[in-house]
């Protein structure tokens, strides 16, 4: 208990110093904390839980109607949402999750990092202390920070732990309790996100394969037991609409750079020599920088295990999925800083996996977890404590900055992007506010938008045709352009956003449109103003010609 009570107090002082406390939103001012990502996912929680209850349960109607949106398609983290929901009725106004996951996910992170040690058999405090330590400084998970939902990195640690439970030499009948275990992670783990399922499914299938390839006969009740949570994971998905998606692109673009574990960008203590490897644009989904501290202990521990590969020999099934998610994490386009060594066609379904970059984060918890383990069963306790103790304090300091950088982003204040003044009387009273162009159709993610977006979340104003999600439904079809200059309705307010480009409008357009910021805005309560701008018209195509207010 001493070791999980001082990994928690680690967890929870780390989490009370990153995560901003007061109000987000203060007049004209709000937290820096919200960042486009961020934003996005406040406001995608409050329209959820602003909505009636529907089938199935994650789906909104108060963002792309009349379809609506599936909210874990937009990382809302419904295993939070859903229970806020049912106490909908005593919270406070525009109550965000956000935050309060961030707590919990921090908190956590360094409480399984022990659960995945001591695992292994190892009870010694100092190897426990360091995987706390270490847990929170590992540079991938701080740096996805504005990712909150794959920011819960302590499920592929409580996997880990639970594939260890799972191998190792006990009674049958002692396999219950990880089994049920392993089902219970699953399934909630498909309640936070869909990636961080594919690789926790995959560690714990790790187990079975290991057992297989020791030719233990237990193989048989473990395979069983995982392939029951699978199915019943399987059908919470199907009942939840997780199968409401359509295709997706980016396999081999957001990849991993070979030289990414070695990448020192976020380092304090090394020098930045080189630039952040990413040869194609995306492959900062890629990095992989294990840290200073890290890279000392993976490496005396491969010295210590050298000539017994014992590490290799007693987990050959976790041997081969950390290969296989190598190769999905490099993707079917390797490549070594700028230079491309292998490209190869890639089947379609893998483009559903279009971040293969981020599939090296289980191999980074491997790598701490057995590092730790193995210095502290191969070496003496008189030389592992000090040892383990050192490496953990050499990669806090590494990542020093990257917590500095937390902090003063959970404390700043700052202005609005958008001018919220002119905003605010427009979108409050609208029936509805339509975004052009379409997110999935040239629409940008940017800090503009998000913001647009929160400031109609406040008051919970539908939103058309323009979210932001992971994936589209599957009978999403992007709209004519000629379809942004259709006849406003009663109530809406119409956005045209900065990559929308000139206004391809009848005269009668210049009545109720003006430029407010970044954005060219159409509302009856516009028409006449004289102290905002038109915007740049060109002549319609000969279809729009007759449209009207």
């Amino acid at each position: 208990m001493f070791a999980y009570f001082t990994a928690l107090l680690f967890g929870l002082a780390f989490a009370l110093w990153t995560t901003p406390i007061g109000p987000l939103e203060r007049g004209d001012r709000l937290s820096a904390f919200l960042r486009p990502d961020v934003a996005t996912y406040v406001a995608v929680q409050r329209y959820f839980l602003a909505d009636g209850w529907r089938w199935p349960l994650l789906q909104t109607a108060l963002l792309m109607p009349p379809h609506g949106v599936n909210v874990a398609f937009a990382d809302a983290i419904p295993i939070a949402l859903l229970p806020a929901k049912l106490l909908r009725a005593w919270l406070p106004p525009n109550f965000d999750l956000v935050r309060t996951w961030m707590m919990i996910e921090r908190m956590l992170q360094p409480v399984a990092a022990v659960f995945a040690l001591r695992a292994t058999g190892v009870r010694a405090a100092a190897p426990q202390i360091a995987a706390a330590i270490i847990a929170v400084s590992i540079p991938v998970w701080l740096a996805q920070d504005f990712h909150v939902a794959l920011d819960s990195h302590f499920l592929l640690l409580a996997a880990l732990g639970l594939y260890l439970l799972l191998v190792r030499d006990t009674a049958a009948t002692a396999l219950q309790g990880p089994l049920w275990g392993a089902g219970t992670l699953m399934a909630a783990t498909l309640l936070i996100h869909v990636y961080l399922l594919l690789m926790v499914t995959a560690l714990l299938f790790a187990a079975p394969l290991t057992l297989l390839l020791r030719r233990d006969r237990r193989f048989l009740q473990v395979s069983a037991g995982l392939a029951a949570g699978a199915i019943v994971t399987l059908a919470m998905a199907l009942a939840l609409g997780y199968a409401d998606f359509g295709d997706s692109i980016g396999f081999g673009y957001f990849s991993m750079n070979l030289l990414s574990i070695v990448d020192p960008s976020t380092s304090s203590l090394l020098p930045h020599l080189i630039a952040p490897v990413d040869a194609t644009g995306g492959q900062y989904e890629g990095f992989q920088y294990l840290g200073v501290g890290l890279w000392v202990l993976a490496l005396a521990a491969a010295w210590l295990a050298l000539r017994t590969l014992g590490p290799a020999k007693r987990h050959p099934g976790l041997v081969v999925v950390a290969v296989l998610m190598i190769l999905l994490a490099l993707s079917n386009r390797i490549y070594l800083g700028r230079q491309l060594l292998v490209d190869i066609p890639a089947p379609h379904f893998l483009e559903q996996v279009r971040s293969s970059g981020r599939f090296f984060w289980p191999v980074t918890y491997i790598i701490a977890i057995g590092a730790i383990a193995t210095v502290g069963k191969l070496l003496q306790p008189r030389l592992s404590g000090p040892l383990l103790l050192a490496c953990a304090l050499l990669q806090a300091a590494d990542t020093a900055g990257q917590r500095v950088a937390l902090h003063a982003t959970s404390r700043e204040i700052k202005a609005w992007t958008i001018d919220v003044s002119t905003l605010r009387p427009l979108i409050a009273p609208a029936t509805q506010l339509d975004v052009w162009p379409e997110q999935a159709c040239g629409g940008i993610v940017s800090e503009e938008f998000s913001e647009l977006m929160l400031l109609a979340s406040a008051t919970h104003v539908p939103i058309t045709d323009s979210i932001y999600l992971a994936r589209q439904p599957h009978d999403f079809r992007c709209a004519d352009r000629e379809a942004s200059l259709t006849p406003l309705r009663a109530g809406e307010v119409r956005v045209f956003l900065p990559e929308a480009g000139p206004l391809r409008a009848p005269a009668g357009w210049r009545d109720f449109c003006r430029v407010v910021g970044p954005f060219s805005v159409c509302a009856e309560a516009l028409r006449g103003r004289k102290d905002l701008r038109a915007p740049i018209f060109t002549p319609p195509s000969p279809a729009t010609s007759g449209s009207a207010l």
